[in-house]
């Protein structure tokens, strides 16, 4: 591959999620130029005025980023990130503009399935699972001391780490913890990440009387990550729309027991009883259900079937070095 071989990257903020698509872009020996829209203070006018002279592909996303670079001189890749593909799918907005691309990256089945539903052809549809760094994120190795955040050690730890915000249901979650404390007394939810519904959030843990039960514990840095999940017993979420969510996939990569809102995304991921526990969404009884089925199948062979069905799963489909080789061919296919 060429040194001169370069590609642009255009998001709207700037996250981990970022930082992960761009050192895989450059793993893959592509010199990338990176636009964020928030970060670096550029309207899309700004982005296509950059854009206007050059050849070289752009990848871009969410996909209300993709589509206002549609008339872009350069080959343009759309990036989806799940949620635009399967919002847009629910509003049923008209996505024939996604025709004009060159190619479409996505994480899943159902966001695939969405696609070709609106008229792409399979040949520019590409499927990359955001997947896991299988080194980093291991069964083996540091747990968090929880104790220093007032969990006692005897504690079976429930973890919720999506962001406090509405798609997420982390009240969901609260709620249906709150309906597992009778039976399960030493149970402690363990609620990561931050947003704007944390005040909310916090007013009901206080309503349901779990201000001794339920620890905040913030948003932590990506390196973290795995540590934290070693130390829980179960991973929760409870998300209105998932692709690939990579939590849910790195929770699986350490072994750790996941319970997770039955949308087609995590469908791909989580089989009943065979890696993990599904409940409705916007159930909070159901996933007091299926998170009491779970923490009582911690202890013994059922569980530990379980755990490592779930490993091996990720394993085999979410090696995120091994799926995120593809993306020369896809943005230089001819090369």
């Amino acid at each position: 591959m060429k040194q001169s071989q370069r590609c642009t990257y255009v998001t709207q903020g700037w996250g981990v999620h970022d930082e992960r698509w761009t050192a895989a872009l450059r793993s893959n020996n592509l010199a990338v130029t990176t636009l964020s829209l928030q970060r670096d203070t550029l309207s899309i006018s700004d982005i296509r005025h950059r854009l206007r002279n050059s050849t070289d592909p752009v990848i871009a996303g969410p996909l209300n980023i993709t589509r206002d670079l549609i008339e872009v001189r350069a080959p343009l890749f759309g990036l989806s990130w799940g949620f635009d593909l399967i919002e847009a799918d629910e509003r049923k907005d008209d996505l024939s503009w996604m025709a004009d691309l060159a190619g479409l990256i996505v994480d899943s089945k159902n966001t695939r399935d969405i696609a070709l539903q609106a008229g792409l052809d399979h040949t520019r549809i590409h499927t990359i699972p955001w997947g896991v760094d299988l080194q980093v994120f291991t069964p083996e190795g540091p747990r968090t001391d929880l104790a220093t955040l007032g969990v006692p050690h005897d504690r079976v730890v429930v973890l919720s780490l999506r962001a406090l915000e509405h798609i997420y249901r982390i009240g969901d979650i609260i709620t249906g913890f709150a309906l597992t404390a009778t039976e399960f007394p030493d149970a402690h939810l363990v609620v990561g990440n931050d947003g704007s519904l944390r005040p909310e959030l916090e007013g009901l843990t206080e309503s349901l009387r779990l201000e001794s039960k339920v620890t905040f514990m913030g948003k932590r840095p990506e390196y973290e990550l795995a540590q934290i999940l070693r130390t829980a017993d179960v991973y929760v979420s409870a998300s209105e729309v998932d692709g690939s969510s990579v939590t849910l996939l790195q929770a699986m990569a350490c072994g750790t027991a996941v319970v997770a809102s039955d949308t087609p995304g995590n469908r791909e991921w989580i089989e009943p009883d065979v890696t993990g526990g599904l409940f409705d969404v916007g159930d909070p009884t159901g996933l007091a259900v299926a998170l009491a089925s779970t923490m009582n199948g911690l202890v013994g062979s059922r569980g530990d079937g379980v755990r490592t069905a779930a490993r091996q799963r990720v394993l085999r489909r979410a090696d995120w070095h091994r799926n995120s080789a593809q993306l020369a061919t896809i943005l230089l296919p001819d090369d």
